[in-house]
């Protein structure tokens, strides 16, 4: 990714030394944003399991049910101390 970057980064400066218009700066900016976009999607899409593994437990990923964790300290204190009845059986 540091690469990319660096090469997002280097489009930008070759089109200001070119000195071209702002407009022209701005579509090469996007130009250069795309292509690290597209080639962080194809890296996921093309990852090994265990990088692929390794991304969803960084992201914090459970595989028990599939789904992201959100941490407690996310949720409304309401929901994160649990229901209140949760003997109640009415």
């Amino acid at each position: 990714m540091r690469r990319l970057t660096s090469y997002a980064e280097q489009m930008v400066a070759a089109a200001h030394a070119l000195q071209l218009t702002a407009d022209q700066q701005l579509t090469v900016l996007g130009m250069a944003a795309r292509i690290v976009s597209q080639r962080k999607e194809y890296r996921a899409q093309h990852a090994s399991p265990v990088a692929r593994g390794r991304r969803r437990m960084n992201e914090g990923y459970d595989r028990g049910t599939g789904y992201v964790r959100e941490s407690v300290d996310s949720l409304e204190p309401s929901i994160a101390s649990g229901p209140v009845n949760a003997g109640s059986t009415s």
